[in-house]
């Protein structure tokens, strides 16, 4: 039996293609939900600060029902 021929190479061949695609996929989706994650301007549920309001944001930290930090 030669080693191109053997069961078991081929098996692990098999594999590592498989997961190499799979690698592909998951890299794929990663790349997709960053780029859904970023606000886009045209999104109607994304509120715009209207003109002469000042935008802030605000951090409330809270666990176990305690303000750690609020800014």
């Amino acid at each position: 039996m030669s080693l191109r021929n053997n069961k078991a190479t081929r098996l692990n061949r098999y594999m590592m293609f498989g997961m190499f695609f799979l690698g592909i996929i998951v890299l794929g989706c990663v790349f997709a939900f960053l780029y859904l994650s970023f606000n886009k301007s045209d999104n109607p549920f994304v509120q715009q600060p209207q003109e002469g309001e000042v935008a802030t944001d605000s951090i409330l930290f809270i666990v176990n029902d305690s303000t750690l930090l609020e800014e």
